[in-house]
């Protein structure tokens, strides 16, 4: 038994963060997840890579039929189209939250720092 399970034996109660706690982590929480949601909508649009490899399975493989190939088709160019679209509602709406988060703007380096060859090239 671990210690965790050793405590909950013993009868302790897990502590319920406060009001202001649950305010931060419930933004903090939003914040990482307008963050997610616009990587992962910028990462799906890649259309050209997929219609690549499903017409090498189509047309090289027998285990791409014409209905599955069709199917495949339509799926990535949904995808191509819906992704950019995302995003730039993502942009628009939530792009100052987005900013404030921990994957938003980045300060830059001091010039200090740049001259001794820490900072970016």
């Amino acid at each position: 038994m671990g210690n965790k399970s050793q405590k909950q034996a013993k009868g302790e109660k897990k502590r319920k963060p406060s009001h202001e706690e649950q305010i931060v982590l419930r933004d903090q929480w939003r914040r990482a997840w307008l963050a997610a949601a616009l990587l992962g909508s910028a990462m799906v649009a890649r259309g050209e890579i997929g219609l690549l490899i499903i017409e090498i399975g189509h047309n090289e493989t027998p285990y791409v039929s014409d209905e599955g190939f069709i199917t495949g088709v339509w799926a990535i160019l949904l995808n191509t189209i819906i992704g950019p679209v995302t995003v730039g509602l993502m942009v628009r709406f939530y792009g100052s939250k987005l900013e404030e988060g921990d994957w938003g703007l980045q300060s830059p380096l001091p010039v200090e720092s740049q001259e001794i060859g820490h900072g970016a090239v």
